[in-house]
């Protein structure tokens, strides 16, 4: 299998981690987060490891660029699943909210 769109669940500190890595290393990534707050957040997050990796490793404006463009961003599970080839959940450490995730997940993907 070639994965070529991976589905990160949960944007919060570890969400946007994940996604960013990946997205990184040339992998479109779409973020989902049940909440348009968090998707806010994790937005935010993509900044600052932008402008962070720029000033540590040695990024350019052009890396980074390509690396924003290859990060999308819904609230929509069903349209966050559907080209996904690869699922990284980093939702909640809450048995309801995970059960509910990979409850509503199995109807979408």
């Amino acid at each position: 299998m070639i994965i070529k769109n991976v589905m990160v669940a949960g944007a919060g500190l570890l969400g946007s981690q994940v996604s960013w890595q990946i997205a990184c290393s040339g992998f479109n990534v779409t973020v989902y987060d049940a909440f348009e707050e968090g998707l806010k957040a994790g937005r935010k997050y993509h900044e600052q490891y932008g402008e962070l990796f720029m000033s540590t490793r040695g990024a350019s404006q052009q890396d980074i660029d390509q690396t924003m463009t290859r990060l999308n961003y819904t609230t929509s599970l069903a349209v966050a699943a559907r080209d996904a080839d690869l699922v990284s959940e980093s939702v909640p450490e809450n048995l309801d909210i995970k059960k509910k995730f990979y409850r509503d997940l199995s109807a979408v993907a």
